[in-house]
């Protein structure tokens, strides 16, 4: 059994007691959820790799940023990540998926229950954050960039 699949087991034995519905397809190294916060829903992926075994959270935003959009959002996206502790937001700028990833490099130690926890609340709670700014960035046409992110960052 490789070291992700046993990560993968860790994830599914911890979350087996959070309520949080995620199918673990059998042999597979990846846990799907979804939560909902105070300003949209997002579903989550939890996935793990050998070589060097890392544990993945990625926070997928509910919406499509469309192309006229994009180079505004790249800016916005670069300013939240400046102040983030964990994680990063990716924007794909060919398909306008935004997301947060958030990685644990476990490489020659056993995943805590702890560290989880601890990665999915600040993924999820920073996704949460800035998904405002991502929002009216992507529907309106009334603050730049760097507003919308100072507009969620004051609060």
């Amino acid at each position: 059994m490789s070291d992700a699949k046993e990560t993968m087991d860790l994830v599914d034995e911890f979350l087996q007691d959070e309520v949080m519905k995620r199918p673990l397809p059998d042999g597979s190294f990846i846990v799907e959820t979804s939560f909902r916060g105070n300003n949209g829903g997002y579903s989550v992926r939890l996935a793990a790799k050998d070589d060097p075994l890392t544990l993945f959270c990625i926070v997928r935003h509910p919406l499509l940023v469309p192309e006229p959009k994009r180079v505004a959002m790249a800016e916005a996206v670069t300013r939240a990540n400046h102040g983030l502790p964990v994680g990063r937001f990716d924007l794909d700028m060919a398909t306008g998926d935004l997301h947060l990833q958030a990685a644990i490099p476990l490489e020659g130690a056993m995943l805590t229950c702890d560290q989880l926890m601890t990665t999915l609340a600040a993924a999820m709670s920073a996704s949460d954050v800035y998904h405002r700014a991502f929002a009216r960035l992507t529907y309106g046409d009334d603050l730049s960039p760097a507003e919308c992110i100072a507009e969620v960052e004051m609060r």
